[in-house]
């Protein structure tokens, strides 16, 4: 779970801070002997444990300070209108641009669309004043979620070793073919906003002023942030059936579960396009695994072309974090904090790097070795 809060280099840098001054050296490549000096991990198995062991305490270190920052930003309060005012002159034009929303003692800047129909259950079981202040109130919650689905997930992994794997085609079908239906229908209702944004709006909007708290867009958004609940069930399903759990996978669910309920919280702006890419990304790759789980086997290139579709959305996800630090940076209101924007960037281009490797690893180098 160290993963989940050592996101950027700056958690290490401040773990190196709180070390004894005789293992300030916050590397995960190196180690350091009992009188400081470095000790690289090759070569002698003393010195190969000494290493591995400060290996680790470098790693909690960092997740100490990465679990510091996120509490932290679970006790501070969200930005209120009137203080993105003060630090950002806005203009006329501006004030026609966007709508605001107020409730539970904050405000959302937005886009103000008026869907063409409106679903049962987007009227009905939508409340945004309930909703925002739930989230408000327990977000945090979702990183005690993240580390006992990891310490889970591994305990379970542990007492399936002696154990055969288990046959789950029907139960792997129903599940993947169920997320796949709810990632089509999101998209469907969700990619509305969004064309009508990207049509209609400069590219700007999208990324500063948020979907409409009372509108489908933000219901779906919240169906988004709960259903990163739902889907650590893939693990579950992975593990049981003793397949290779590999880093990415456990890491990507962790994560983007704290992040989005912390998204939630203050309804991000640039989680626009978050949101209907994964929704869209999602539809694609849940239908393929629904059909893969029964059985057929597809061709190398749509294989490689699903894990291109994430490896884009983590490159999309960095660029926009770029664009909005530098719209915040040039006083543009924008409503994302700084902290949750730190956050975003460190973790699409944590994945950004990941997806990276995988793929090279799986259709690059390997087809190499196989040629």
């Amino acid at each position: 779970m160290a993963a989940v809060f050592a996101i950027t280099r700056v958690q290490c840098t401040r773990a190196k801070r709180l070390a004894p001054p005789e293992t300030r050296r916050c590397v995960l490549n190196r180690g350091w002997d009992g009188a400081g000096r470095s000790v690289r991990a090759v070569g002698g198995g003393g010195k190969q444990q000494r290493a591995r062991t400060d290996k680790k305490r470098a790693f909690f270190l960092c997740t100490v300070c990465g679990f510091a920052y996120i509490k932290r930003i679970a006790v501070t309060p969200l930005a209120s209108f009137s203080s993105i005012k003060q630090s950002s002159p806005v203009s006329m034009v501006d004030i026609a641009e966007y709508a605001e929303w107020r409730g539970n003692d904050s405000s959302i800047i937005h886009i103000p669309y008026e869907y063409k129909s409106e679903l049962w259950i987007e009227r009905q079981l939508w409340d945004p004043v309930v909703v925002h202040s739930l989230f408000n109130t327990y977000w945090f919650w979702s990183v005690y979620l993240a580390i006992g689905y990891v310490i889970a997930v591994f305990a379970l992994e542990r007492w399936m070793q002696p154990r055969k794997p288990y046959d789950l085609t029907a139960v792997l079908a129903i599940w993947n073919g169920g997320l796949a239906l709810f990632s089509i229908v999101a998209t469907w209702r969700f990619g509305e906003e969004f064309v009508y944004v990207l049509l209609h709006r400069p590219f700007r909007h999208s990324v500063c002023y948020s979907v409409d708290p009372n509108g489908p867009a933000a219901f779906w958004a919240c169906c988004f942030a709960l259903s990163k609940v739902a889907e650590l069930g893939d693990t579950v399903f992975l593990v049981l059936r003793k397949r290779p759990l590999i880093f990415l996978h456990w890491y990507h669910h962790a994560v983007v579960l704290v992040y989005s309920w912390n998204s939630a919280c203050e309804l991000t702006a640039a989680g626009r396009w978050f949101i209907f890419m994964n929704y869209f990304v999602h539809s694609i790759m849940y239908s393929y695994y629904a059909i893969a789980s029964l059985g057929y086997r597809f061709p190398k290139p749509i294989s490689a072309s699903v894990t291109t579709l994430q490896l884009a959305q983590m490159i999309i996800g960095v660029g926009i974090s770029i664009y909005v630090l530098r719209e915040k940076l040039a006083n543009t209101m924008c409503q994302q904090s700084m902290d949750n924007l730190f956050l975003c960037f460190g973790i699409y281009a944590s994945f950004a790097l990941l997806f990276l490797k995988f793929f090279l690893n799986a259709y690059v180098f390997k087809k190499r070795k196989t040629d």
